[in-house]
């Protein structure tokens, strides 16, 4: 199946109403760009179907959907738990704006000081603030996406420069104080 071009945004939760709309769940909760969406991409048997949009709505955590060839409630129901698509152009910022995670997505995040740590994989949140997820063999690292840290972006060369508080990468590693290994290793030394 062809993701090119295409950004997942969330699943289809329930058919809505009895004329075929479909209540859709946005992962991100921005529905900022729903106003300029014409088209949803839902997967189907490893292709694409294309469905236009004849009426859209923001709802809760998502929005509301009557796509042009849902004609019933039972047509909705069919596509209850798929995956919904758009239009990666959806989400480039214009200048003065907010940046869209998905303008990021696989940029080299190079630290001042540790040089490159790698791609930016996916993203994560911890409530507070965007996390960008990166993979390092078999782990992954989460470093928090604040200006703060943000030295440059560079789009035309897909990387980004950052400057990472000392140790920042190291709090996920965790404590390994309850580790036996560990413990018995220092007792040796006593």
């Amino acid at each position: 199946m062809n993701q090119e071009g295409k950004v997942k945004v969330g699943k289809i939760m329930d058919a809505h109403g009895i004329r075929g709309e479909i209540g859709v769940v946005v992962f991100s909760g921005d529905v900022s760009w729903i106003d300029d969406a014409e088209v949803l991409y839902i997967p189907r048997k490893n292709v694409f179907e294309e469905h236009k949009i004849k009426k859209i709505r923001a709802h809760k955590k998502g929005f509301i959907c009557h796509l042009e060839d849902f004609v019933d409630r039972n047509k909705a129901e069919e596509y209850k738990g798929r995956e919904v698509w758009v239009d990666e152009n959806l989400f480039i910022s214009e200048n003065g704006e907010s940046l869209y995670l998905s303008e990021i997505l696989h940029f080299e995040v190079i630290d001042s000081q540790l040089g490159s740590l790698g791609k930016i994989d996916a993203f994560s949140s911890n409530g507070i603030q965007d996390l960008l997820v990166i993979t390092q063999g078999e782990k992954e690292i989460e470093i928090p996406f604040v200006k703060e840290f943000v030295l440059e972006i560079d789009f035309e060369n897909k990387k980004m420069k950052m400057e990472l508080p000392e140790g920042l990468l190291q709090i996920n590693e965790g404590d390994n104080s309850d580790d036996p290994e560990q413990r018995q290793g220092s007792n040796d030394e006593e």
